[in-house]
């Protein structure tokens, strides 16, 4: 969370990528860049929030906030659930709780990967829908050796969809400057060839 240095070392990436010239990279460092800033902004949004925690730690509105932040922006839903179980919104708030509470079996596993998945399709934000959408598949993981027909079926069918949909959305907790950016490939096989 030390934004600050974040932005600058930011800064410091787009120069050098547009120092070398090369297209590609520039783009992904203007990603990497980009998603630094939409964090730093969203941290901006939790400090108010955490300081309501301080004094009313069950807040419905500021456990909202700061629990939408960490799975959300960070990607870390282990943080987020206690807050989202405490949350104003009653979709978020049900799944964390029934998540807290899952007793690790096949059926818990299955209710949590369906739940989390409908909610993906109530938000239009399409990184934020994604994020809940790939949480919702950790969940599909844990049921699959127990399901069969139909319902085995769908939940494949889910998870192919989740990883066919995966943005690494310039990296700032899914990887980095390593990762390509969505249209990346495509954009080198158009420039360079699809033989390498």
């Amino acid at each position: 969370d030390r934004y600050e240095p974040a932005g600058q070392l930011a800064d410091l990436a787009l120069a050098a990528a547009r120092n070398s010239r090369d297209a590609v990279f520039v783009k992904r460092v203007v990603a990497w860049s980009g998603q630094v800033e939409v964090v730093r902004e969203a941290h901006a949004e939790i400090v108010s929030a955490r300081t309501a925690l301080e004094s009313d730690p069950s807040h419905p509105g500021a456990n909202l906030t700061v629990g939408k932040f960490f799975a959300l922006a960070k990607g870390d839903w282990q943080k987020a659930i206690p807050y989202l179980a405490l949350a104003s919104d009653a979709q978020w708030q049900e799944r964390a709780r029934r998540e807290l509470h899952a007793r690790g079996s096949s059926a818990d596993a299955l209710q949590l990967a369906e739940q989390w998945w409908d909610l993906s399709e109530t938000i239009e934000d399409a990184e934020a829908a994604q994020r809940i959408r790939a949480h919702g598949a950790e969940w599909y993981v844990k049921a699959l050796p127990q399901l069969t027909g139909l319902t085995r079926a769908k939940a494949e069918s889910r998870l192919e969809a989740a990883t066919a949909s995966a943005t690494p959305a310039g990296g700032v907790f899914l990887g980095g400057l390593d990762r390509p950016i969505p249209g990346e490939i495509e954009e080198i096989q158009a420039s360079y060839g699809t033989d390498k």
